[in-house]
């Protein structure tokens, strides 16, 4: 099924209320296979949809070895203090969101929650 102007406008206003959080970076929606959907912030569409992808697929498979089922969400920690997070949405398609400062990871999870649900909304829809 092909996206709607209106679904696509839902998908970035979703994305660009990933702003609100402190130290925001930038967000990207990424098919499974690391398309861009859309993207928000400093984020590079092509390559962060990529990252998000490359990210979710390859930790699957590395857990695959110990869990029946892949990860749903990831946090991680960079070094230049950097916190990403990484989640599976509706039909496979992939969320990323970071922010600077670590400390706000609580904030940062709340933040890609409220954002998730309201792209698992308009995801339903192509799936």
């Amino acid at each position: 099924m092909a996206m709607s102007r209106t679904t696509m406008l839902y998908i970035r206003k979703a994305l660009e209320q990933c702003g609100e959080c402190p130290g925001f970076h930038g967000a990207v929606l990424s098919t499974p296979d690391g398309l861009v959907l859309a993207s928000s912030g400093k984020f590079d569409a092509d390559e962060s949809a990529a990252c998000a992808s490359g990210l979710m697929v390859n930790t699957a498979a590395s857990l695959g070895q110990l869990a029946a089922q892949g990860p749903t969400e990831m946090l991680i920690w960079g070094a230049d203090n950097t916190l990403w997070n990484v989640s599976l949405l509706a039909g496979d398609y992939i969320l990323l969101v970071a922010s600077a400062g670590t400390a706000g990871a609580d904030r940062l999870r709340r933040t890609r929650q409220r954002a998730g649900e309201m792209l698992n909304q308009a995801l339903r829809i192509l799936v």
